[in-house]
């Protein structure tokens, strides 16, 4: 919960920095992009954190957690590398999901009501629509799931729910969506460090449309170990197959931490359990993908998905190089570093002996 309030706080002080670099409407020449959405911006240069990647016919679109001013922000990308940012095909600004729902709580900022969202995931409905899976906070301050639809990739997504999908008293956060066969499950992590606990990750089956949970109740995939790297906080949950084997990616220790990274566990079904892979005397973390090294500083919030030719990719947010945090002030626009940011790369994973997995790339 310490991450929720935080970035609560700088989203209302740094609405000026303009993150994404993105484009007012009255200086927006949008360009088409089929019937999915708009480019508004020939660049993306800026914050892009809890990112989840989806693959509309050659194209890549790109999803975040709320910044510069926007519920929703979405990238388009036609190589995984080159980013542009993208908006709904009906307007020219670049929110994707212009309205909160009536029991979200929002803010005004200007002249427009901003919420702010996490972590959204988005997939394509039965029906050939999309919908997005993402975190908001009721007016109550509980932390819930909910569920966004549109027509098109680039939005605009319309929540018209009149409560949350899944709310407990403990709070959720961090959703994603895993689909196996015929079923499908929502992945999610509970607040329990706000209770002075390990967090836990879970998995619940849910209708296809994802309007109704289809089992009564979630089952635990994976606790945090409170004494290793994890400090007892995982979050951003992710599972995907490949080779028969389960993989479920998630982020642990503080967000703002060097220590914050990208780990990994095998799993016997969807709805677990879960292990991490053995040590070994060489490695002492096997599970420890991703690691801050001296360009990329606590990378975390990925989300897994697989790129044309079936290969597993990681999409992920880093800091650059000397901060994990969001600066007091926007004095660090004046200077050579710039500004603290949770910008998004893609990482390219390799499936080894027994299953267990290696980062060939990263960009």
């Amino acid at each position: 919960m310490a991450r929720v309030r935080v970035l609560s706080r700088l989203l209302v002080g740094f609405t000026a920095l303009a993150l994404l670099g993105v484009m007012t409407p009255a200086q927006a020449r949008p360009a088409p992009i089929g019937q999915d959405a708009y480019v508004l911006d020939s660049s993306y240069r800026g914050d892009f954190p809890d990112p989840s990647v989806l693959r509309v016919g050659s194209r890549w679109f790109a999803y975040s957690t709320t910044t510069a001013n926007l519920n929703l922000p979405v990238l388009v990308s036609k190589d995984l590398r080159h980013w542009t940012v993208a908006g709904p095909r009906d307007t020219t600004r670049p929110d994707a999901l212009p309205l909160a729902p009536a029991w979200a709580q929002t803010r005004m900022v200007g002249a427009r009501r901003l919420a702010q969202i996490w972590a959204p995931t988005v997939v394509r409905l039965p029906s050939h629509n999309f919908a997005v899976v993402y975190t908001i906070r009721m007016k109550s301050q509980r932390m819930c799931i909910s569920v966004a639809r549109s027509k098109y990739a680039g939005g605009p997504y319309v929540d018209d729910s009149t409560k949350p999908l899944l709310c407990p008293k403990r709070g959720v956060i961090d959703p994603s969506i895993y689909r196996e066969g015929k079923r499908t499950y929502l992945l999610y992590k509970t607040e329990d460090a706000a209770h002075g606990k390990p967090t836990r990750l879970w998995s619940r089956r849910i209708g296809r449309a994802l309007r109704a949970f289809a089992e009564p109740k979630a089952h635990l995939l994976l606790r945090a170990d409170p004494t290793d790297w994890e400090h007892g906080v995982i979050e951003a949950p992710s599972m995907i197959r490949k080779k028969g084997h389960r993989y479920l990616f998630y982020s642990g220790n503080g967000w703002g931490s060097r220590g914050y990274s990208t780990g990994y566990a095998m799993c016997a079904s969807a709805t677990g359990p879960c292990t991490r892979p053995a040590r070994t005397k060489k490695k002492a973390h096997p599970e420890r993908l991703l690691v801050s090294g001296p360009k990329l500083v606590a990378p975390g919030g990925a989300s897994a998905f697989k790129d044309h030719a079936g290969r597993i990719r990681l999409a992920f947010h880093a800091w650059n190089a000397g901060a994990t945090h969001y600066p007091s002030s926007d004095a660090c626009r004046n200077t050579p570093a710039g500004c603290g940011q949770r910008r998004m790369h893609v990482a390219l994973l390799h499936v080894g002996r027994k299953g267990l997995l290696t980062v060939r790339s990263r960009y």
